[in-house]
């Protein structure tokens, strides 16, 4: 199943040799951009936004959630790389918006076995055996994606470790069309110094 293992390397092959005589990137993202979106394969987060590669980090999970992880890479960014403005993007007809965390814990639970939709409902045929660790796990699922955007929004925005001047703006992307829409905007806390105190202390 996928793509063998010597393809891949064949495949590298070629990519060296057509980098061969062309200067390096610089790992300073050149927009000085953090892009944090899903990994859906439906989406291309340079291209959507008209970006040159090298433009952004782009942080992406299942969902285009802030995690705490994603959090760590965003403070690495903007305390290593000067990184001064993050885009979250979520979008259209994500999977995670299409099952609760409920759900997907008794799915993982009750087989390894890759689910199915049937009928709007996630289903797994098997029942050989899973990881019952799933049940009660946060898996960030999504009631609806706008509100998830502006909450990923809000909490970016106000995190402690991260800096007052980092503009924080969500969208969300229709995977259908390619139109993207803005749905929140943070600013930056520098923006509203009045705020500062009692929000960053929650």
């Amino acid at each position: 199943m996928g793509i063998p293992v010597s393809q891949l390397l064949s495949n590298n092959s070629d990519y060296v040799r057509a980098r061969c005589g062309v200067p390096p990137m610089a790992p300073i993202p050149a927009e000085g951009l953090i892009i944090v979106t899903c990994m859906d394969v439906r989406i291309d987060p340079h291209a959507c936004f008209g970006l040159a590669p090298g433009s952004a980090h782009v942080l992406r999970n299942a969902g285009a959630r802030v995690t705490e992880d994603v959090v760590r890479s965003i403070v690495v960014s903007t305390k290593l790389m000067g990184t001064d403005h993050v885009l979250i993007l979520g979008h259209t007809h994500c999977g995670l918006a299409s099952i609760s965390n409920h759900e997907l814990g008794e799915l993982v639970a009750s087989s390894y076995d890759t689910a199915r939709q049937v009928e709007g409902r996630w289903v797994v045929d098997g029942r050989n055996g899973g990881a019952l660790a799933a049940r009660g796990y946060d898996f960030c699922a999504i009631q609806d994606v706008e509100q998830s955007v502006a909450s990923d929004v809000f909490r970016t925005r106000w995190h402690p470790m991260l800096p007052p001047n980092l503009r924080v703006d969500g969208f969300v992307l229709d995977v259908m069309t390619g139109a993207v829409r803005a749905v929140a905007s943070g600013g930056s806390l520098s923006d509203n110094p009045s705020l500062r105190p009692s929000l960053r202390e929650e």
